[in-house]
């Protein structure tokens, strides 16, 4: 619940960029003086943060004595005083330390205060909250998964509870070699790859990038970052690549992977074809089958061609140009119902490329 502004008539006080996830204690003083009475007025601006949960005092500061000239007055231009007093709110340690506010309650008042002292001529105060992002969690490659495809989709879960579209995610993937910790392995080993401001919580393993090497295990981690601030990073995870040889039956080429029992986190790149791999064991003549976007569940493909069975092992193609209006970049099912009701899943990230 916000206290509403409270605007005296000579001063206007306007606050800028307070973000709801992230406040730094220097945006504290992105803040524009209207000075509309048509004379140059002399006072000081006084800014203070209280614990609105049992109103202690979190800061105060305020700016020397200043000539408000009519117009307006950006705040960055203000000289303000080098002394903070930092109340008794437990919520002072993290703006100490970091700069930055913890989650919590808080009321902001910006006051323009007169030469003598004795008259505000200019009041701005609000109640609002502050709450930061949690940090964002990887789900695919799995953790020590041996995985058998040179382009893995890396997929992760954004920070919660935020859903602010300006978050944008580093990734690093580098060797893991044994002796190792995995912090190691991130801080001195070459990476593979090492990208920042995605803005997508999946990243395909570049084809431009070093290529994964068969039995060799590489580590991996996200970071989340918010108006340039780090919010939060993942664990480091562990993953292997290992493309089978010797079991002809379970293998997988590198362009056609069998379908899974079980929905998962899991996603393959399909790029000008989708392919994969389904084990007809009831005599099915025709694939009962059906697409939707992960993004939007009840976004199915329309029109999806034919597919005859024959029995044992099916290798599938289907062209993307078939399905029309594949989203570069989005994220796909492929649900398969077989013919006593089992289901089975295929997801894919579709690259028009």
């Amino acid at each position: 619940m916000s206290v509403p502004y409270i605007l005296c008539a000579q001063v206007t006080i306007i606050p800028l960029n307070q973000n709801s996830e992230i406040l730094l204690f220097d945006n504290l003083f992105h803040v524009n003086l209207i000075n509309s009475t048509g004379t140059n007025i002399q006072g000081y601006l006084e800014i203070t943060v209280e614990d609105s949960n049992n109103r202690q005092s979190v800061l105060k500061v305020n700016s020397p004595l200043m000539n408000l000239v009519p117009g307006i007055t950006n705040g960055q231009q203000i000289n303000w005083n080098n002394t903070i007093n930092y109340g008794p709110s437990q919520l002072v340690n993290s703006l100490a330390s970091s700069g930055r506010f913890a989650s919590g309650n808080y009321v902001f008042c910006y006051n323009f205060i007169s030469r003598d002292g004795n008259q505000y001529l200019g009041v701005n105060c609000q109640e609002k909250p502050i709450k930061l992002a949690g940090v964002p969690t990887l789900l695919s490659p799995y953790d020590k998964e041996v995985i058998e495809t040179k382009n893995p989709v890396l997929t992760w879960r954004p920070p919660l509870p935020s859903f602010n579209t300006n978050i944008r995610y580093s990734l690093v993937v580098a060797p893991y070699f044994k002796g190792q910790s995995k912090v190691e392995a991130l801080q001195r080993n070459f990476s593979n790859v090492q990208l920042s401001l995605l803005n997508l919580p999946f990243q395909v393993y570049p084809f431009d990038a070093p290529i994964l090497e068969k039995g060799k295990n590489y580590v991996w981690q996200v970071k989340a970052y918010l108006e340039g601030f780090e919010v939060g990073a993942t664990e480091i995870w562990e993953f292997q690549y290992n493309l089978p040889e010797d079991d002809k039956e379970s293998q997988h080429t590198e362009s056609c992977h069998f379908v899974k029992s079980h929905q998962d986190a899991s996603f393959y790149v399909a790029n000008k074809q989708i392919n994969f791999a389904y084990k007809n064991r009831h005599d099915e003549s025709i694939l009962n089958y059906k697409v939707y976007s992960r993004e939007n569940s009840e976004d199915r493909i329309q029109n999806l061609p034919e597919i005859i069975l024959e029995s044992g092992t099916n290798k599938i193609i289907i062209e993307a140009d078939e399905l029309g209006n594949l989203k570069h970049m989005e994220r796909y099912t492929l649900v398969i119902k077989s013919k006593n009701k089992k289901k089975y899943y295929y997801n894919f990230v579709y690259l028009n490329k």
